[in-house]
């Protein structure tokens, strides 16, 4: 399956604040459109910034960012010579200034020279990569000059493949091996330059590839059965007889099994039957997967009780919920943990001695988790009592709102009334070791712009609090420190699934409407509502038209695709020629394709089936 990394040539200009000392940048600054520059600066304070590029005359030339926050101290940028227009600088003398206000924090001046070689593109043939197996890089490039691939060897970067190349695509083979012997097997980081007649290289980009040992041949499977031999498929038709089709006989009629599509049934999150007539009225009487755009929207403008915080991380403030109406922090009276001033509480009663009836999903690490120790199940359903005097109600932005659906792994994006565009995303993926990964379901709201965090070696960028430590932010990538680069290789073919320890990662790429992690934080305001569906018991999968279509390369091609312009595939196979309606992925000769990640195609029926199942349907 393809892997694409895409460098767009757009003005870039990434802010961050580090424990970096300060950076001079003197006169004979040297930059070539496309491949970045860093600038430092020192920030007196946190406040916003302006940063412009002056002709050697003073007149603006760019306006880079406005009102761009930064925080006290060091801080540093990313640029790569484009203005915001997505035009090149032209060549020629400038100046880079950055004030806050009227004050005057930096100025840069720097030489803008020719356009630096760029990788526009690249695309692997796999992540894994085995000796035995043809294995390449399909490189776009914007000029010609020598494709260069490296791998650290022994503490050195080694170059294990190079090409000459051309504008345009190029195809760059390698076998695994380095001076003729087979590298170790294991992940591998693969550097790739485009370098052009001065010597001058562009931005490297960086791929993890695995590299595996060569199996020893296996048995012979019934996945890799011969042409000639007879292969009868058995299933079970709905009168318990059994039903024989045999893929040689295409003269005789052949019986086949009904697949019977799961009847919708949407089911509130409250514990509570709600009266038809309530259905609806709020987020907890809201059927969770049913997309009715006008109860969505009138729950995401309702006003939302929250348990008020105190002290100055009120935001990250956990409450604990109590079994019994009193002040007992005992293990026993210890149910589980909201968090404060962001989550919703759905309020069933309200006592005479100062203490509240509450339903609210569980917000708690749980008491197995060593770092953050709590009570109960982490997400669970679950009622105790709140004192009346930390409740408030607070009325969330009337703009936009969101919805995170936990079974589909989509982002909603509601803006005036309206379902206004989605995103790919990953919710947490609880294990049998660490069930607290989990994304707690609810209604939320978003409280704050946190803005990037380390996680491990994954920074996580833009980050959104929505719950505690639960933020929404972008896929996360590994910065390489030496040269700026993002790789989003490893983390981005995960978008559609679970996979973050909590967060809500949010796709980077601009879809359709031009909607991004970058547009939500560029147009979400503070108060903005947030729902979260949770996949309990009661929520399914829904088949696909069986008129949709799906299509195929019929010149080799595995997978199988929902866009017939699918940008895994090399363009002179586009558009797909190949093509079957949806109630075709089943049968014997469709078996052989996989979906292909890039652009999502449906599930199967078994595997909707499977999944229906999984969530006790």
């Amino acid at each position: 399956m393809f892997r694409k990394l895409f460098v767009i040539l757009t003005v870039i200009c990434l802010i961050y604040t580090t424990g970096l000392t300060e950076m001079t940048i003197s006169a004979e600054t040297f930059v070539r459109p496309g491949k970045s520059q860093s600038f430092a600066f020192i920030s007196p304070e946190d406040g916003e910034v302006n940063i412009r590029i002056l002709k050697q005359g003073g007149d603006i030339v760019s306006t880079l960012q406005k009102a761009l926050h930064v925080k006290q101290g060091n801080n540093y940028f990313l640029w790569n010579g484009y203005s915001e227009d997505g035009n090149p600088i032209p060549k020629g003398n400038y100046t880079l200034l950055i004030s806050m206000g009227d004050a005057l924090l930096a100025q840069f001046p720097f030489i803008a020279g020719d356009i630096s070689p760029v990788i526009m593109s690249l695309q692997i043939s796999s992540a894994k990569l085995r000796s035995d197996e043809d294995w390449y890089i399909h490189v776009e490039t914007n000029m010609k000059g020598t494709i260069s691939a490296s791998i650290n060897i022994d503490g050195e970067m080694q170059v294990v493949a190079q090409m000459p190349s051309e504008i345009g695509q190029n195809t760059l083979y390698w076998d695994g091996n380095y001076n003729g012997a087979p590298l170790s097997a294991g992940m591998h980081m693969l550097s790739v330059s485009l370098i052009d007649d001065t010597g001058f290289s562009s931005s490297p980009h960086y791929i993890a590839v695995n590299i595996k040992p060569t199996p020893a041949p296996s048995p012979q499977t019934t996945d890799n059965i011969p042409q000639n031999t007879e292969v009868i498929y058995t299933v079970e038709s709905t009168d318990g007889t059994e039903i024989t089709d045999s893929p040689e006989e295409t003269t005789a009629p052949v019986a086949t099994a009904e697949v019977s599509k799961p009847k919708k049934t949407y089911k509130p999150p409250t514990l509570d039957e709600v009266p038809p007539e309530e259905i609806g009225s709020s987020f907890w009487k809201l059927p969770a997967g049913d997309m009715n755009e006008d109860a969505i929207w009138q729950v995401m403008i309702q006003p939302i009780t929250i348990v008020k915080g105190t002290g100055k991380r009120a935001q990250t403030e956990m409450y604990r919920l109590r079994a019994k109406p009193d002040t007992s922090m005992a293990n026993e009276n210890v149910l589980g943990e909201i968090t404060c001033e962001s989550q919703g509480v759905n309020v069933l009663k309200t006592l005479d001695n100062g203490w509240s009836y509450v339903e609210v999903y569980n917000s708690s690490y749980g008491p197995d988790c060593k770092a953050r120790r709590g009570w109960g199940n982490s997400d669970e359903l679950i009622r105790g009592y709140v004192e009346t005097n930390r409740l408030a109600s607070v009325t969330p932005r009337t703009d936009h709102g969101l919805l995170i659906d936990k079974l589909t792994q989509r982002l909603y994006i509601f803006k005036e009334g309206k379902l206004f565009s989605e995103l790919l995303i990953s919710t947490g993926k609880p294990t049998s070791k660490q069930p607290w990964n989990e994304t707690p379901s609810g209604e939320f709201l978003m409280v704050s712009k946190t803005g990037g965090f380390w996680a491990g070696n994954l920074y996580c960028d833009m980050a959104m609090r929505i719950n505690g430590g639960c933020l929404i932010h972008e896929v996360p990538y590994i910065l390489n420190e030496a040269t700026d680069y993002h790789d989003y290789s490893s983390q981005e073919p995960l978008l559609g699934t679970k996979a973050s320890h909590g967060c809500v990662r949010v796709q980077r790429k601009k879809n359709d409407e031009g909607v991004n992690m970058q547009w939500l934080w560029n147009n979400i305001g503070i108060n903005t509502k947030v729902l979260v569906w949770d996949d309990m018991p009661g929520r399914f999968h829904e088949y696909p038209e069986d008129n949709m279509m799906i299509y195929y390369n019929p010149q080799g091609g595995k997978y199988y695709h929902a866009d017939k312009r699918c940008p895994s595939i090399k363009s002179r196979y586009l558009p797909l020629s190949g093509s079957f309606t949806y109630a075709e992925l089943d049968n014997a000769e469709n078996q052989k394709f996989t979906p292909c990640k890039r652009c999502d195609p449906p599930m199967r029926k078994s595997e909707i089936d499977e999944l229906n199942r999984q969530n006790g349907f």
